[in-house]
């Protein structure tokens, strides 16, 4: 508990010494060159990583047929396809140490499998009852005792020897889209039931989340999206417990849980930035995700046109803002792995590994 109330004192020293204004990050900056390459099958995507170990990372991969799961294991040479323990299509990974990784997806019959890495093999830990059609199941594992699947509204906790279920009021179809765990009293999850709200999982109770804001209301009509608002757009967690929103206010800033919200560290004219994934520290950090392609647009109905997304791949290294180039990434940065200082494994069409 001590270490989550704590503000992180290496962003506070950042405050002290730069101020907010140097943490922006410009609309062009330096590109960060890229070295190994692992091309992913054919209409498949990382559904996130997670290792132990610079030569000990796992990264399960979505697809568009149903069969076993294939799961990409790195040994620090080579990216190795497993063939996982049952038929399901992976959605997401949490890991605690290297004989502790847990991963949660759905089957043909749209149940909800959970399967189990010991450190030796992968084994099956349920086939939990299907609830809706939401596609998003995320996983979170405090401890070998307190692992939690989130889908829509549905909470499943496994105790160590059975699954439990906590099922929340849907009267607003609620649809989990991301998750941040510090410790099994504090899961963040992010929900859309037509605002983009947070909620926290304290192991028995699901309580809603005020988050500071200079903007309270969502921004609509013809107005850009500005500031940072409580409509977030999508949450992650780094390795020293900092939280990480991105708002629909087109900024990303850093959040300690309670009412201190971090300076802007990125921000932007158009659009929210919708993060997928933060690997680091507050002094080390890679976030990816996509932002707003405001380059030109698909049309649409009516003479009206919509704006595609693009990647977006940057590290900050506690003073200086670099980033990907987008020729580097085919298709959206989906997860992101730092294996080292100032290094990092991200999985887009293709896994590229900086620098």
């Amino acid at each position: 508990m001590g270490l989550f109330l704590r503000p992180t004192v290496l962003l506070s020293m950042l405050l002290l010494a730069c101020g907010p204004a140097e943490l922006r990050l410009p609309d062009a900056v330096a590109a960060r060159s890229t070295s190994g390459r692992f091309a992913l099958p054919l209409g498949s995507s990382v559904a996130g990583f997670w290792g132990s170990a610079k030569n000990d990372i796992w990264a399960p991969l979505r697809t568009f047929t149903m069969g076993p799961a294939t799961l990409l294991h790195f040994d620090g040479n080579t990216w190795t396809p497993i063939t996982g323990p049952t038929a399901m299509n992976p959605r997401s990974i949490w890991g605690i140490a290297s004989n502790e990784i847990w991963i949660a997806g759905v089957d043909a019959d749209n149940a909800t499998v959970v399967i189990h890495f010991d450190g030796t093999a992968w084994a099956p830990m349920a086939v939990l009852p299907f609830t809706d059609d939401n596609v998003h199941v995320l996983i979170y594992a405090a401890s070998p005792t307190a692992v939690t699947v989130f889908r829509g509204a549905s909470i499943q906790q496994w105790n160590g020897s059975t699954w439990k279920e906590k099922v929340l009021p849907n009267q607003y179809g609620l649809r989990t889209t991301d998750i941040a765990g510090v410790d099994r009293e504090h899961v963040y999850f992010r929900q859309t039931d037509g605002t983009g709200k947070l909620s926290k999982w304290d192991g028995a109770e699901v309580t809603r989340v005020e988050i500071p804001s200079d903007q309270p209301q969502r921004v609509n009509g013809n107005s850009p999206p500005r500031g940072f608002h409580s409509d977030i757009a999508s949450i992650s967690i780094a390795r020293d417990n900092n939280l990480w929103l991105g708002s629909n206010g087109s900024e990303v800033r850093t959040w300690d849980g309670k009412q201190t919200l971090g300076p802007v560290l990125i921000t932007g004219d158009q659009g929210p930035f919708e993060i997928s994934g933060v690997s680091g520290t507050a002094n080390d950090v890679w976030i990816v995700g996509k932002r707003p392609d405001t380059t030109g647009c698909v049309p649409s109905g009516r003479g009206g046109c919509s704006v595609l997304s693009r990647a977006l791949a940057v590290h900050f290294d506690g003073s200086t803002w670099t980033t990907i180039a987008e020729n580097e990434l085919s298709g959206l940065a989906d997860a992101v792995w730092m294996d080292g200082p100032d290094s990092a494994w991200i999985a887009a069409d293709v896994l590229i590994h900086v620098p």
